[in-house]
């Protein structure tokens, strides 16, 4: 299916409308669908996940999106770019645990293919992951 920005937008509304948890989760599960609708509305993206963790049994997993680092061609800056951005999408979801797994193995991704630059952007990005589990566990404990 060719993937259009209306088509973006209307498909995960209306399986929403529909109850239709499973297909919707599984829909923003694939990386070309996330890629295009978390560049086009984050809002939508935070929001679907949103009423499908309220409204169903499914959550949102780094299990679910394992694969993610093995799919993507990153020959293509903006696949690295959106790959970056679903451990930001993570980290936004106060998914930090789920973020550092993902980040992790998008280091050990960059650095097999020797990739340096963007090697160094995931280490800045898993130091500032540390801070904020460091900083929630602190509140936690002040609690």
């Amino acid at each position: 299916m060719e993937l259009s920005e209306r088509k973006v937008l209307e498909l995960p509304f209306q399986m929403m409308q529909l109850k239709e948890w499973k297909v919707l989760s599984e829909t923003l599960s694939d990386i070309s669908f996330f890629n295009l609708l978390y560049g086009i509305s984050q809002v939508d993206m935070h929001k679907y996940w949103y009423t499908i963790e309220t409204e169903s049994a499914i959550k949102l997993s780094i299990q679910n999106h394992d694969k993610i680092v093995c799919r993507l061609n990153f020959d293509d800056d903006s696949d690295q770019k959106y790959a970056i951005n679903f451990g930001d999408f993570l980290n936004e979801r106060k998914l930090f645990a789920q973020s550092q797994i993902y980040f992790d193995k998008l280091a050990v991704f960059f650095q097999d293919n020797v990739d340096f630059d963007n090697l160094e952007l995931i280490l800045n990005k898993i130091l500032v992951n540390y801070e904020q589990m460091r900083n929630v566990n602190a509140a936690f404990q002040t609690c």
